[in-house]
């Protein structure tokens, strides 16, 4: 049992041998309940551990995840979000009063021996809000599109209300 200014009970079990770890978990987070589809799959061949794609069920949606680590192979990541409750981000500061869903993909990688870092983002959310004292934002949609490479990162977003554009961001940071 956990307190970060909202609680987050979670109750696991685990199985573990020299070549290979299995997870399943059940819990809350903010009152959100979650639990792992299946068991969690970690493997360790030739110096990588890989985890297996591991889906995390939420009440109002879903996040799956997979990913290496080890010297043979530095460091994969991905991650898919599908229609994931924002309402999440309360079990980091109860207070913030997010609402909407999140969809899309997240891909890392760092090669061995200490390479560049690449990556990518791709999100889609849907019906953001933030409900203050008195009042309820009217909801956009943002669609967000990220890269990371061995030039910069680059990051392009546009928010559109009710269909019709309302901004739109562009950003480039190059590596010194």
């Amino acid at each position: 049992h956990g307190d970060s200014g909202a609680p987050f009970p979670i109750s696991a079990d685990a199985q573990f041998t020299r070549a290979l770890i299995r997870v399943s978990a059940e819990g809350r987070a903010s009152g959100v309940p979650f639990r792992t589809q299946a068991p969690a799959q970690i493997a360790r061949q030739n110096g990588v551990w890989r985890l297996a794609p591991i889906t995390l069920m939420l009440r109002k949606g879903e996040v799956q995840v997979s990913g290496a680590y080890g010297s043979a192979a530095g460091v994969t990541l991905q991650a898919r979000l599908q229609d994931l409750s924002l309402r999440l981000l309360d079990a980091i500061r109860p207070s913030l009063g997010i609402s909407g869903k999140v969809s899309g993909t997240a891909d890392f990688s760092l090669p061995k021996g200490g390479g560049a870092a690449a990556g990518r983002l791709a999100l889609q959310i849907r019906d953001l809000t933030r409900t203050g004292l008195t009042a309820v934002s009217t909801p956009v949609n943002i669609n967000v599109l990220g890269t990371l490479g061995a030039g910069g990162a680059d990051a392009a977003a546009d928010m559109r209300e009710g269909g019709a554009v309302i901004g739109r961001m562009k950003v480039h940071v190059a590596m010194a």
